[in-house]
């Protein structure tokens, strides 16, 4: 999947379960190595939730779902990746949600499965992930 098949207001449907593209946010992130990474975040909401499909740290789309700080306690075994970890500079396209034009983002890994500590201006939010394991139809807007 190539990051220009997903537009705003776009309609995506995951598991039987129809979101809309509400924000895209393009990221671009030193990291703790020096150097750089980008990949792109897209807003999906639905009646009852929101998730975040992330194109562009992996082969694979990876799925996020915010989850509680205290949820750290259940990655004790992730390892610290120095990839994706550093300062990003977001731009943001449609609903931005609690974004700021940077944060600071803490990156854990098990696996494929992946943890995330972002911080914008103080307001601290965590992130579970994994690669998509099901097919993704996107319905153009």
């Amino acid at each position: 999947m190539r990051k220009d098949e997903i537009n705003l207001h776009d309609r995506v449907s995951i598991k039987n379960t129809n979101y809309e593209v509400i924000g895209i946010d393009s990221y671009s992130l030193t990291n703790y190595l020096n150097n750089k990474k980008q990949w792109t975040s897209y807003t999906l909401k639905s009646k009852k939730s929101k998730l975040w499909l992330v194109l562009g740290v992996n082969d694979k789309p990876l799925l996020w779902r915010m989850t509680s700080p205290k949820s750290i306690k259940s990655v004790k075994e992730f390892h610290f990746d120095f990839e994706f970890s550093g300062i990003a500079n977001i731009e943001f396209r449609g609903d931005k949600g609690f974004s700021t034009p940077k944060s600071e983002i803490v990156f854990l890994k098990k696996g494929n499965k992946y943890f995330v500590i972002e911080k914008f201006l103080g307001d601290i939010f965590c992130f579970l992930g994994e690669p998509m394991a099901h097919p993704l139809k996107i319905t153009k807007s």
